[in-house]
């Protein structure tokens, strides 16, 4: 079956062996795409699992499908990349966050710096998620990328022991291109090294000295991302792209 896109279905709704789809999933399915019993469609609950189904029946309110095959964590990486990205202006997080996920993204932490702006809200983590919920489905993933609460810096670099691959962007004297940095990496297929990664990312006015520090103590990798200066949201997508390619990711 060839999926065009991923529908969602709240986990509570997969029975086991029919899945029932509501609210804007429900009209879109309906209302938006015309389906019909007899047609099939692909849904995932965001959690690994995701269902090929033929549509059964449909009422004023739902969709009922039978489900014909379960599949297992369906386009999710091997390598589990989290991006720690210092908070932006404006709407330009929203794009990290969409872009991020289809790459392969795996978690997303909206970064406090000394440079960063400060604003984030519950109601932005709320529509963050709702655009990774989105942007899972459109690239056909299967588990909704975590989007953590902001963390500051200093708390990011105590918690960067759980991760094999540690790099953050920036034009330090010991900065080298993510070519040399990951020329011996082996790929995500090893059994035991490299699993998991973070990319770490600043706000438009770079890293202050501290925190350059801080990242040294903590045996951060630093890393040239080239010769133009990249805005810091092009900076993210550019760095998680070049590890999860060579990963064997993309």
């Amino acid at each position: 079956m060839k999926h065009q896109e991923f529908f969602y279905v709240e986990p509570e709704n997969v029975h086991s062996d029919y899945i029932v789809l509501k609210n804007q999933e429900y009209k879109h399915l309906v209302q938006v795409l015309r389906k019909k019993a007899g047609d099939s469609a692909t849904a995932t609950d965001g959690q690994g699992n995701a269902y090929d189904f033929f549509i059964t029946e449909i009422t004023s309110e739902s969709v009922r499908g039978t489900i014909q095959k379960k599949l297992r964590k369906p386009g999710e990486p091997f390598f589990q990349l989290t991006l720690a990205q210092a908070i932006l202006k404006g709407n330009h997080f929203d794009w990290v966050i969409e872009k991020g996920t289809e790459i392969g993204i795996s978690r997303f932490i909206p970064l406090l710096t000394e440079h960063s702006i400060p604003d984030i809200n519950e109601q932005k983590l709320i529509r963050w998620r709702r655009i990774a919920l989105e942007s899972m489905k459109q690239c056909c993933r299967s588990i909704i990328p975590e989007i953590t609460p902001a963390l500051k810096f200093e708390d990011l670099m105590s918690e960067t022991g759980q991760y094999q691959l540690k790099m953050i962007a920036h034009p330090h004297q010991n900065a080298l291109p993510t070519s040399l940095l990951l020329k011996n990496r082996p790929i995500t297929n090893h059994p035991v090294q490299n699993r998991n990664g973070i990319a770490i990312v600043g706000p438009e006015g770079g890293f202050n000295l501290a925190e350059i520090h801080l990242a040294e103590k903590h045996q951060i990798d630093f890393v040239s991302l080239g010769k133009r200066r990249l805005r810091a949201e092009t900076a993210g997508i550019v760095l998680s792209t070049l590890i999860l390619d060579k990963m064997g990711e993309i």
